[in-house]
């Protein structure tokens, strides 16, 4: 039997060269206790642990997935408690029970003491419902836990109040005082020589003193909307130590009789709306309570029939109301609702007139177009404004009220609806305008060939779209499920007053008038599903359709050439839902089926055919509809016959239903919730708005400083890591600055670098610079004509770098902009962008402390193009492809 530990004076620490074999061995207690904390490490505290040996094993490659198997493997390859030490510490953080354990074998025992006390005879006076935060520290070895005590007035001894070093206290009950200790012990019972246990120390008492009078109001009137007729209750409650009088007020004026804690309205009427408080105070103190505002709330016609009024007169609680911006139209819907309240029962009766008041000649009377038209009984009206002639400039509209017992009659309030002279356009403006741009340039498959001007067709089109408000989501180089993913996000932006725009660039297959497109691992294999190879054009339709957008334009710029033989089967097979639409669409085909899609490949600038005759009209204050056949008809007048007539025709499907515009303005001056959901979501500026000092940022900017040391003469970090809050800006040899911002694509990101030399100016003559990436990919572009770019990929798990693991910078004289490179496949991400740096200086390789982490919408809002709900817990995430 090894028996039970115990940590007993004088303790011999354990040397930090043993080997798990050798504790057994000489120490069999101590060796049990360890084995113990690993085995009660929960699986997750586990796990973090062996994220620990992962980061910092160079050298015993430990490989467990077990407490046993971990503990087999550190006794095998002899790692010594000074390294199990570290690593659980670096897993766990040192405040951990299994960590402080561990400390307490690995260094000497040092007794308690309060670097952190109560102040002596410290006294604090507080007002009832006041909140108090005190904290106390010790240190010791093993280290601290704490628990505090509690006494009051009415107790015989002291009574626990809770533990940790920091504890809360809201003074709720008027009691005259309370008393507070904190006593600090050992984790780990403590023995003497002698065999006696080692006591904690307790910290000086902290007395908290009631101030006499003071009044606290536990409970506040909550502002209601009450319905006309029924009863209505406002509550209060307070406490104090001395005696409290109470008096309702409403719209600053008190309430006869109200002296209580509930005030009670019996039946509430248009006489009881305002603002009600009460206030409460003693012979030292008074104090007011919150404002509770009581609105009334208009009953429908069925709790009317519930609600007995004692009114014998007519009384309007509701006056048909109809607010719009704009002018309205033949067609328009107009509805509004007249409530009355009587004793008795009541009739109403709508009526409308039409009118003609002339605004240029001065301010005449308004002439009687029509006769008075009855629209309409009951409460509620709803009317279709006619088709009359342009005489008509406004139409009254009223409500008659009759009393059925004693014939009394109520006429409300005219409510004007002022015509527009034509169908107006507003009901075609759109609230948000949105688009998804996705442009494909590389591809897996050798079935596929490299593209060269999606990327450059797609910035193109980008611009233009900005141009007319529409809020971009640019992403390159997709896979299958990534498209999916990305039409997903896209839809959870669109509803029935958004403009929404489709553009796709890239490979697709043509099988009759079905469109396949082709993402980077899309394959032509007949052994697989062809959802797992392609993708319908219909899916990407459907998906938009569901959201009801007020208008739907839809590009692929692709060729749509017949499929290869070998998946002709597959696509035969298919059976795909019918496609309608439930609203204004727009289909746009660089090219008919059967046909390719061509480039201008002799350029300086690459740039798709189609895009070349897109641009041109695209921005046009012309109709949807007659944008796309002027593209049409562009293509066909300018492009060579050898092209337009047999090899490339644009063509469109319009399935719109009233004339839209793209540059046409938005509906409402206020920004709608699309708007504010995308800035939270997709932009920079919400993640790094506080990194400058004068308005917002959307780069994240990380300074690292160098200095030559002046005892060894080496260049050495002064900044990075841990040391970044120790270090003295004005020992700064020179600052190396990392910049990251926005790319056009948001999948990707710049990365940008500077140098500026502060006081050794010698230095930008031997260092060079180089930044790693430990989770991402980082693309620099090529010097040369015709070199190619250089790709860099995660180093994930390294300790050491060489030359081929990032992108390399160096100073140029004195100019501060040093390089730029690449950060893609942001979209493959869970976790944030990470970067070392390392510096090369006279031939040492040193590389800077910490690891950079830069937010980006993409990662930090969208993982793997799937909105975060934890975070965004307003947008609702619409049904998924295929549901």
């Amino acid at each position: 039997m090894t028996g039970v530990f115990e940590y007993r004076l004088p303790f011999e620490v354990i040397p930090d060269s043993w080997g798990l074999v050798q504790i057994q061995k000489q120490r069999p207690q101590e060796y049990s206790l360890i084995t113990r904390l690993i085995h009660n490490l929960s699986d997750t505290e586990f796990n973090q642990v062996l994220s620990s040996v992962t980061a910092n094993d160079n050298v015993f490659e430990i490989r467990a997935t077990t407490p046993d198997t971990f503990i087999s493997e550190c006794s095998m390859k002899k790692v010594s408690f000074t390294q199990l030490f570290v690593w659980v510490v670096e897993g766990l953080q040192a405040d951990h029970p299994a960590s402080a354990t561990l400390e307490a074998l690995y260094f000497p025992f040092v007794p308690l003491k309060w670097t952190k006390n109560i102040e002596h005879a410290h006294v604090i006076e507080l007002d009832l419902g006041q909140e108090i935060q005190v904290e106390v520290k010790a240190e010791g070895i093993p280290k601290p836990m704490y628990h505090w005590f509690i006494r009051g007035p009415a107790d015989s001894d002291w009574k626990s109040f809770g533990d940790g070093p920091q504890i809360s206290f809201q003074y709720l009950e008027p009691v005259s005082y309370q008393l507070f200790s904190c006593q600090a012990m050992h984790q780990i019972l403590v023995k003497s020589d002698d065999n006696q246990d080692i006591q904690g120390i307790y910290s000086e008492q902290l007395e908290l003193r009631l101030r006499e009078g003071s009044i606290h109001i536990e409970v506040q009137p909550l502002t209601k909307e009450c319905l006309i007729g029924r009863s209505v209750q406002l509550e209060v409650k307070a406490i104090s130590d001395q005696p409290l009088t109470l008096q309702w007020y409403q719209n600053d004026q008190p309430v006869a009789g109200a002296c209580e804690e509930t005030l009670l309205i019996q039946e509430f009427s248009l006489d009881d709306i305002g603002d009600y408080f009460c206030q409460i105070k003693n012979d030292m103190e008074s104090k007011e309570s919150v404002k509770a505002n009581l609105t009334y709330l208009v009953p429908t016609e069925e709790q009317l029939e519930s609600i007995e009024f004692s009114n014998e007169n007519i009384v309007i609680v509701q006056q048909p109301n109809f607010k719009t911006e704009v002018k309205c139209s033949v067609g328009d819907k107009v509805s509004m609702r007249c409530v009355a309240v009587c004793k008795y029962g009541l009739k109403y009766e709508w009526i409308k007139q039409g009118m003609n008041k002339d605004l240029v000649d001065g301010p005449n009377d308004p002439i009687h177009i029509t006769k008075v038209i009855p629209v309409c009984h009951g409460m509620q009206m709803t009317d279709e404004i006619p088709n009359m002639d342009n005489s008509v400039t406004y139409w009254r509209y009223k409500c008659i009220i009759t009393c059925i017992d004693n014939g009394e009659r109520l006429e409300s309030d005219d409510v004007l609806c002022h015509m527009s002279t034509y169908a107006s356009e507003s009901k075609s403006w759109a609230t948000f305008k949105v688009a998804l741009v996705i442009c494909q340039e590389e591809y897996f498959s050798d079935e596929f060939h490299h593209l060269n001007a999606p990327r450059l067709d797609g910035l193109a089109l980008i611009k233009a779209l900005r141009e007319m408000d529409f809020q971009v989501i640019p992403l390159v180089n997709l896979t299958l499920q990534e498209v999916r993913n990305a039409v997903d996000l896209f839809c959870t932006f669109v509803d029935e007053t958004t403009y929404a725009l489709f553009y796709y660039n890239g490979h697709a297959l043509g099988y009759g008038e079905e469109t396949y497109l082709v993402a980077k691992d899309s394959d032509l294999s007949p052994n697989l599903p062809l959802e797992a190879q392609l993708i319908w054009h219909g899916e990407i339709e459907l998906r938009i359709n569901r959201c009801h957008p007020l208008l739907g334009l839809i590009i692929y710029d692709s060729c749509r050439d017949v499929a290869p033989d070998s998946i002709k089967g597959l696509l035969s097979q298919a059976h795909h839902e019918m496609i309608t639409f439930s609203t204004s669409f727009l289909i746009a085909y660089g090219t008919k089926a059967g046909m390719r899609s061509f480039e201008y490949a002799n350029q300086s600038v690459c740039q798709g055919v189609y895009m070349k005759h897109l641009l041109k009209y695209i921005r046009a204050n012309q109709s949807i509809g007659t944008v796309f056949e002027s593209v049409t008809d562009s293509f066909t007048r300018e492009e060579d016959p050898s092209i337009a007539a047999s090899r490339m025709t644009p063509e469109f499907k319009n399935a719109t239903k009233q004339i839209l515009f793209l540059n046409s303005p938005f509906r409402t001056r206020k920004f709608s919730t699309g708007f504010h959901k995308f800035f939270q979501i997709c932009r920079y500026e919400p993640l790094y708005g506080g990194f400058k000092d004068a308005g917002h940022s959307n780069e994240f900017i990380c300074d690292l400083a160098i200095q030559r040391d002046p005892t060894s003469g080496q260049v050495i970090w002064i900044t990075g890591g841990k040391q970044m809050a120790d270090c003295d800006p004005n020992e700064y040899g020179a600052i190396f600055k990392i910049i990251v911002g926005p790319s056009e694509f948001m999948n990707e990101a710049y990365l940008k670098t500077e140098f500026k030399c502060l006081k050794d100016t010698v230095l930008c003559q031997t260092v060079r610079f180089q930044v790693i990436p430990m989770n991402c990919f980082l693309s620099k572009a090529a010097s040369g004509k015709d070199g190619h770019d250089q790709l860099f990929r995660p180093c994930k798990g390294k300790k050491s770098f060489g030359m081929t693991d990032g992108p390399m910078f160096e100073p140029q004289g004195s100019t501060r902009q040093m390089g730029e490179c690449s950060v893609i496949e942001l979209q493959m991400s869970r976790d944030p962008p990470k970067f070392k740096v390392v510096l090369y200086a006279e031939d040492q390789q040193t590389i800077c402390p910490g690891v950079l982490n830069v937010d980006t919408p993409i990662v930090k809002n969208f993982p793997k193009l799937r909105i975060n709900n934890l975070v965004y817990k307003d947008l609702v995430y619409l049904v998924p492809f295929g549901h």
